[in-house]
């Protein structure tokens, strides 16, 4: 057997054969996160939590709340006030200017 016709063989469809139908591809679901509410809604423990915000204040030295939620990209009420509430209550970090824990100042 040469090589064109081994090639042939393998190649060429049967003069008999209907075309085959291929089905249009799947379209992808989208994709709807929940909004998170609290700590418990991220399935992440509280201690990971809490050391993740340990290390980015580490590694900004100072920052400012909006700092942290635009890093950790956590939701300011629920979640990152209350880790920021008991990282001050252990003096593991310091509020500086007054006593506002609020985002946007």
């Amino acid at each position: 057997m040469t090589s064109s016709s081994f090639r042939d063989t393998f190649t060429r469809r049967p003069p008999s054969a209907e075309p085959i139908a291929v089905a249009p591809p799947a379209r992808p679901t989208t994709f709807n996160p929940v909004k998170v509410q609290s700590e418990e809604d991220m399935h992440l423990s509280p201690g990971f939590l809490t050391e993740l915000t340990l290390k980015a204040l580490y590694v900004r030295g100072q920052a400012t709340p909006a700092d942290l939620l635009e890093n950790l990209k956590v939701p300011f009420y629920g979640v990152l006030e209350e880790i920021l509430r008991e990282l001050t209550n252990q003096e593991l970090c310091f509020i500086t200017r007054g006593q506002s824990m609020n985002p946007l100042s």
